[in-house]
């Protein structure tokens, strides 16, 4: 589409890095990575457009995170579609 800006990245890699290391570094260091996550793509966030979420959150992490994201992205008046299992 002519005029469109798209942007993609793969900031799930830092969450799955932080989630190997859990084990050393603690959940500390995985709640961190995902707060870093939340606040770099919430700052992209323009209403009418879309955000699309896919693949599981990593393990450790809680369950609420996607539901987090999800909420303010609808705030900002963004469109979600979101595709990931939780596994606990």
């Amino acid at each position: 589409m002519q005029g469109s800006v798209y942007q993609t990245f793969d900031p799930i890699a830092r969450l799955r890095d932080a989630a190997a290391a859990r084990e050393a570094a603690g959940l500390a260091e995985l709640e961190a990575a995902w707060a870093e996550l939340m606040q770099a793509v919430s700052g992209l966030f323009r209403g009418g457009t879309w955000l699309t979420i896919s693949g599981s959150m990593p393990r450790g992490l809680r369950e609420q995170g996607y539901r987090d994201l999800v909420a303010e992205a609808m705030t900002a008046g963004l469109r979600v579609a979101l595709d990931a299992v939780f596994r606990p």
